[in-house]
C-alpha cells in the first residue's frame, strides 16, 4: 500500500523529485555505486530498482515537467516519463514456470522456488476434493506451500485472492455441468455445490431433469457468475481448498463483491508466476505490469520475488499493441472469461484415471461457451482421442486453422491421431509443419502408445519438439524408408 512521507508537502516534492531523478540517471552497467541498494557480485553491478519500489510506494505516480524557454514569454511544458525498469540482460535464462516446478518435484518445501510454490497450489486447487487421491496429501501441499509464501514476503490476503481467482472458473463450471446436454454420460457435478444448482433451478422454475446447452450457458453467464466468485474470495484457506459451497444460494447473493483492483492483481500475480508466455496473460496483467515497470504501481509480490522474473517493457508493449489490433476487430461480448488452461490440471487427473467422459465432459462446456477459441478445441480433441479419434482429429485440424501461432502442441496431437488412425503418410506430411510453427520451449500433456497392446499411455511433462521427432522416428520403423527421409523434422536441425 502506498504511504505518505513524513514532511511537509514541499519537502514531498523535493524528495519525489530527486528520488526519480537519482532513478532515472542509473544506467547500465555501471549504475550508482553510492546507492545504499549498489552491490557488486560475480556478474557485476548489481540493484533491484528497489528506487521504482519506494516511488511507486509513496504514490509518486505523477510526471516531471521539463520546461523549455521559448523567449518573448513564451515557454514549452513537456512531460518526462520515467525510464522502464530494466529488463532481463542477454545472459538470463528463458522464464519457464513448467520447467522450474519439474524441477523442484522432489525438494522439501522451503527449498522450492516460488514459482513452483504457486503454481503447485494452484495446480492442487484446480483438482475437486472429491476426486484426488490423497486429500490430507493435498491440503498439505497446499498449507505448506502458502506458509512458505507468507514467510518470503507475500501477503497472505493476496495469495488467497490470487487462488480464488484461479480456482472460481473450474468450480463454477464444473458446479454447471450437469446442465449441459451431451452425446457423453453427464458427470454428478462438484460435490457439496450440486444443492446451489439444485436451488438455483428452483428459483428459475427449471425441471429437475431439463438439460441444455443453453441451460449450461445462463448458469455460467449468470448472476450465478459472481456469486461464486464473492464467494470464493471471502474464504479462508481451508475452505478454499474443501471447494466450500454456501449452505443456501441466498448467500451467493449477500456474499460481499470482490472489487476489480483486488482481482486484477490476483490475476497478475498468477499470470506473472505461473504463465511462461506473456501473451497468454490477461488484459489486467499486461496493463499493471506496465504500470508496474514505469514505476506507478506496486509490484503484485515483494520486491526481492518480482525480481525472480524481469520482463522487459518492450515485449510488454508490443503484446498489448498486437492484443488491442486483435480485439479491434471483436465485440467486447466476444472476448473470453474462460481460457482452456484454467482446467488443465483437473482435465489431466481425470485422462490419467480413465475417466474420459468426465474430461471431455469439461471442454465440452467450454466449446459451447468459446466455439472459436483454437485452445479450448485442441483440449477438447485431446480429451476425445481415447472416445473418438475421428472427431478428435476433425477439431484438432480446426484449432490448427484457428491457431494465429501455428501451436507446436496442436502439431504434434495431429501427428499422434493421424498415426493412431493408421495414415502414416498424412502423418509424415504434417510434421514438415514444425517449421512454420512458432518456437516452443516448454512442456505439454501428450499421448502415447505404450506396451504390447499399445494401449493409450497420458505422459506429462513432454517437450513437444522431441516428442514429435520420436513419433515420426517410430512411423519410419514401420514405412518404407523413401517414404519418410524427406520429410522427417529430425533432419531440420534449427527447430
Amino acid at each position: 500500500m502506498e504511504r505518505d512521507l513524513p514532511f511537509s508537502e514541499k519537502g514531498r516534492g523535493i524528495f519525489i523529485a530527486a528520488l526519480r531523478d537519482f532513478s532515472n540517471n542509473c544506467e547500465a552497467p555501471e549504475l550508482t555505486p553510492h546507492c545504499p541498494f549498489y552491490e557488486v557480485t560475480q556478474k557485476g553491478a548489481v540493484c533491484g530498482e528497489q528506487c521504482r519500489d519506494l516511488l511507486a510506494e509513496y504514490h509518486a505516480v505523477e510526471r516531471t515537467i521539463a520546461v523549455v524557454d521559448l523567449g518573448e514569454g513564451l515557454a514549452m511544458y513537456a512531460r518526462r516519463s520515467l525510464r522502464p525498469r530494466r529488463g532481463p540482460d542477454d545472459s538470463c535464462r528463458p522464464f519457464d514456470a513448467a520447467e522450474i516446478q519439474l524441477r523442484d518435484q522432489d525438494k522439501p518445501t522451503d527449498a522450492r522456488h516460488t514459482v513452483s510454490l504457486i503454481k503447485d497450489s494452484v495446480d492442487q486447487l484446480m483438482i475437486s476434493p472429491s476426486l484426488t487421491e490423497d486429500p490430507e496429501n493435498r491440503s498439505y501441499i497446499v498449507h505448506a506451500s502458502v506458509e512458505e509464501l507468507v514467510r518470503r514476503g507475500f501477503s497472505e490476503a493476496a495469495i488467497l485472492s490470487a487462488l480464488a481467482e484461479s480456482v472460481f472458473r473450474v468450480v463454477l463450471v464444473w458446479t454447471a455441468l450437469p446442465l449441459k446436454k451431451s452425446g457423453i454420460r453427464n458427470p454428478a457435478g462438484a460435490p457439496g455445490w450440486n444443492d446451489i444448482l439444485a436451488q438455483w433451478r428452483v428459483v428459475h422454475r427449471i425441471d429437475a431433469d431439463d438439460t441444455s446447452n443453453e441451460l449450461f450457458l445462463d448458469f455460467v453467464r449468470g448472476p450465478s457468475n459472481k456469486g461464486i466468485r464473492n464467494w470464493l474470495h471471502s474464504l479462508t484457506l481451508a475452505g478454499l481448498i474443501d471447494w466450500k459451497p454456501p449452505s443456501s444460494i441466498r448467500h451467493l447473493e449477500e456474499a460481499e463483491v470482490v472489487s476489480l483492483e483486488n482481482r486484477r492483481r490476483a490475476r497478475w500475480l498468477i499470470d506473472r508466476f505461473t504463465n511462461t508466455y506473456i501473451d497468454k496473460w490477461s488484459d489486467a496483467a499486461l496493463h499493471l505490469e506496465w504500470i508496474y515497470l514505469h514505476g506507478e504501481t506496486l509490484g503484485c509480490a515483494p520486491p526481492s520475488q518480482m525480481a525472480i522474473r524481469k520482463i522487459s517493457a518492450d515485449d510488454i508493449s508490443t503484446t498489448i499493441a498486437n492484443r488491442a489490433s486483435e480485439e479491434w476487430q471483436k465485440s467486447s461480448s466476444d472476448r473470453r472469461s474462460f481460457k482452456a488452461t484454467d482446467f488443465t490440471v483437473m482435465t489431466a487427473e481425470h485422462l490419467r484415471m480413465g475417466r474420459y467422459d468426465a474430461a471431455a465432459a469439461i471442454f465440452e462446456g467450454l466449446y459451447a461457451l468459446a466455439p472459436d477459441d483454437a485452445e479450448i478445441i485442441n483440449n477438447l480433441a485431446f480429451t476425445l482421442v481415447p472416445l473418438d479419434p475421428v472427431r478428435a482429429l476433425g477439431l484438432f485440424e480446426k484449432a490448427w486453422r484457428l491457431s494465429n501461432h501455428k501451436n507446436a502442441i496442436t502439431l504434434a496431437n495431429r501427428i499422434f491421431t493421424l498415426r493412431l488412425l493408421g495414415r502414416f503418410d498424412e502423418a509424415i506430411a504434417a510434421a514438415s509443419d514444425l517449421t512454420t510453427c512458432d518456437t516452443y520451449l516448454g512442456v505439454a500433456w501428450l499421448w502415447a502408445n505404450e506396451g504390447t497392446e499399445r494401449s493409450l499411455v497420458l505422459l506429462s511433462n513432454q517437450k513437444v519438439t522431441d516428442y514429435i521427432n520420436r513419433q515420426i522416428m517410430e512411423i519410419s520403423s514401420v514405412i518404407p524408408d523413401d517414404r519418410t527421409a524427406m520429410n522427417s523434422p529430425g533432419r531440420q536441425e534449427s527447430v
